[in-house]
């Protein structure tokens, strides 16, 4: 899913130059949640290849698959980007209908294999971060030249009573003064070694709390994410709120209304870029130059 959000500045710059574009998006149906819920996707194509996999022999797949097949061929799309780069999303790029693919070059193609589908190929600056890495190929193929990011503040799209949640959960007196920060900390991530130590994390709100008022609202996604989370939770008893199991749009809106947030490179680190809100990011394994999110609010 943090792939997925990588890619939304794309949107937002097809979306500025074209914005009658009929923009439709293939895309595994357990990430499909937040393809649905963007505001400039009119269709979402779903695929979920590991099942197909897991079930090559049944019949029920074989017709999904012509399903997914037939679609693809019956619309004639005017351009179809490649934004992943490996033999799976060649596939899709493969099958779609058009006489115009865009990918990435021999440089940069995550898997070579993808090159034999695309017709137009470009290769990002080595120095970017991923998010401009991505838009380099909308924007190299129109020969667009600005440094403009397209990385604008949007909101996901959320139901009638994920709205009622949020404005409840926002008006309470203890999250309404004027003198203490609202601090989303996220301490999970699908990879654990991305974590910090609990003992590490629990030091480091410490000295937040005492440089600031603030409240903590710690997030979660998983049960291990959760117990992590409780324990947080206890050891700032009267400075902290532990959240519900929110869907991601709900999770992103619930960032907009917040202060700042705090998080692992991680799913919800990107997910709170899609926003204004500044955020602190602990990286390890993977370089901060490359996934830290873009802007003068973004911390590392």
């Amino acid at each position: 899913m943090g792939d997925i959000l990588h890619t939304f500045p794309v949107l937002g710059f097809l979306r500025s130059r074209f914005p009658e574009a009929r923009i439709h998006w293939i895309v595994e149906e357990s990430c499909s949640s937040l393809v649905k819920a963007h505001p400039a996707v009119d269709r979402v194509i779903c695929i979920d290849s590991k099942k197909w996999r897991r079930n090559l022999w049944s019949r029920q797949s074989w017709k999904e698959l012509q399903s997914i097949v037939h679609d693809l061929r019956s619309t004639s799309y005017d351009i179809v980007f490649d934004l992943q780069g490996n033999i799976k999303s060649a596939l899709c790029t493969f099958l779609a209908r058009s006489s115009c693919k865009v990918g990435f070059g021999r440089a940069s193609v995550s898997e070579s294999p993808n090159l034999l589908c695309t017709h137009h190929r470009f290769d990002p600056p080595a120095s970017g971060s991923i998010r401009e890495d991505l838009l380099f190929l909308p924007k190299s193929f129109y020969g667009v030249q600005e440094e403009e990011f397209f990385d604008e503040a949007l909101y996901l799209q959320i139901t009638a009573e994920e709205r009622e949640i949020l404005n409840t959960f926002f008006a309470k007196p203890q999250l309404n003064s004027s003198s203490s920060l609202r601090v989303i900390v996220s301490p999970g991530s699908r990879w654990r070694n991305k974590c910090l130590s609990f003992d590490v994390l629990e030091d480091f709100l410490q000295l937040v709390s005492e440089m600031t008022s603030c409240t903590f609202l710690f997030s979660w996604g998983d049960a291990e994410e959760k117990a992590v989370s409780e324990k947080l939770h206890r050891s700032f008893p009267d400075s902290s709120c532990l959240l519900d199991k929110l869907s991601l749009p709900l999770l992103q809106h619930f960032m907009g209304a917040s202060n700042l947030v705090i998080a692992m490179d991680s799913l919800p680190l990107h997910l709170c870029a899609t926003t204004d809100t500044p955020s602190y990011a602990f990286f390890g394994p993977s370089a901060a130059i490359k996934y830290q999110a873009k802007g003068k609010h973004r911390g590392a």
